[in-house]
């Protein structure tokens, strides 16, 4: 294998995995790590813990090698805990008003960008848009940068305190609704995707109100961001947790194909491995906004790049499958990633256009996704110019569609 093909390989073609648990833990944390440590997470989301140094200690003593947490009040609040190679890092936006939900970043083998969730409702002390819709559902227009961050995968996670059960023709906050809207930007619930399950008529419990099994609510959740990096969702029985909480552990196996964490220099980087390998069949090419020739990337492992003349596209707000948020990028390029030869994702890239016309640094897009058991991203989606590309180019070794 050449120094290029094993670039290519490390930007695009490695899968690493991930088991996330979500169990909301019903205090004494410190007591139960044992039980958490027989489900060995990669990463834990821990609503109702506490911030002491015992919580700490006692999460390190299995393995734990990062530990956040939020909260108001010092013995119950909402911990992460990472293990392994793993690290956690609370994003600068994170917002204590919103309670509890914590953005933050999960880095390692991976980069995963995670919204924590011990939602308070309407018996927090937060914003009135928090106490009014929800604390998740209200933060998702302020994590909204945070969401759309470059990452390898993007997950919402942990006890929303919400069923479509609850929902009332006449309650205002419907948590169907809220479900919808994260449904429209490309997150799908792990469980009801995994288990083909419908909304409130889940079989599994996570919560048995006031410790009492004739008593089964479905509360907790995890959305991810690529359905297709779900690989298995478990739940505990209350025969097996009743013991120790209300809730039992939700468990979700995860494959995700991981990328660099620096596009920009790593494609340089394949340029400059390419220049060095012999000479292929040319492929069609576009100049970059600087004038420059750069050619298509396309790789086996069905990942390929190709930059946008300067003012081919006009500019765009970021967003999931035609559906804008508020940030507007100036487009410069696109990626696409292709399962068995049919596209599964395509992102338009472009730096951030601020309120004043200027570029920012950071690089934000607007994401086609569809699952390769529902036929792949429609073309007839995308803007014009980019489709006749991507229908043009082979991407994983096939003509696309």
């Amino acid at each position: 294998m050449s120094e290029g093909d094993g670039i290519l390989n490390h930007v695009f073609g490695s899968t690493t995995s991930v088991r996330l648990v979500e169990w909301n833990v019903a205090m004494a944390l410190h007591r139960k790590t044992h039980l958490l440590a027989a489900l060995e997470p990669t990463i834990a989301v821990l609503p109702e813990s506490s911030s002491s140094a015992q919580t700490k200690s006692a999460l390190e003593a299995i393995g734990a090698t990062s530990v956040a947490w939020i909260g108001g009040n010092p013995n119950k609040g909402l911990s992460v805990a990472a293990f392994g190679d793993w690290q956690l890092r609370i994003d600068g936006s994170y917002d204590p008003g919103y309670q509890w939900v914590m953005p933050v970043h999960v880095t390692g083998p991976a980069h995963i960008r995670m919204l924590a969730v011990w939602d308070m409702n309407h018996r927090g002390s937060g914003y009135q848009s928090a106490l009014d819709f929800g604390s998740c559902r209200a933060s998702i227009a302020h994590y909204e940068e945070f969401l759309s961050g470059d990452a390898d995968l993007v997950l919402i996670s942990g006890d929303f305190n919400n069923s479509v059960n609850w929902d009332k023709p006449t309650k205002r906050a419907k948590f169907g609704d809220f479900m919808d809207e994260l449904e429209s930007r490309g997150f799908a619930s792990a469980y009801h995707l995994q288990r083909g399950s419908e909304r409130g008529n889940e079989a599994d419990a996570t919560l048995w109100w006031t410790r009492n099994s004739d008593k089964p609510y479905h509360i907790d959740y995890t959305f991810v961001s690529r359905p297709d990096a779900i690989d298995r969702v478990d739940v505990g029985a209350h025969s097996e947790w009743l013991a120790h909480s209300d809730h039992s552990p939700m468990t979700i196996d995860l494959r995700i194909q991981t990328r660099a964490a620096n596009a920009g220099s790593d494609y340089r980087r394949i340029e400059r491995a390419q220049a060095q390998q012999p000479k292929r069949a040319p492929r069609a090419s576009h100049p970059d906004n600087q004038g420059n020739t750069l050619q298509h990337l396309a790789t086996q492992d069905g990942s390929m790049r190709f930059d946008l003349v300067a003012g081919e596209l006009p500019d765009m707000r970021c967003g999931v499958n035609g559906e804008p948020w508020a940030s507007t990028f100036r487009p410069t390029h696109v990626t696409a990633r292709s399962i068995g030869g049919v596209i599964v994702e395509v992102k338009i890239w472009g730096p951030q256009v601020r309120t004043d016309g200027s570029l920012g640094k950071r690089l934000i897009d607007h994401v086609w996704r569809r699952t390769h058991a529902n036929g792949g991203v429609d073309l007839a989606d995308l803007p014009s110019s980019v489709a006749a590309e991507l229908g043009s180019r082979p991407v994983d070794g096939h003509a696309t569609q």
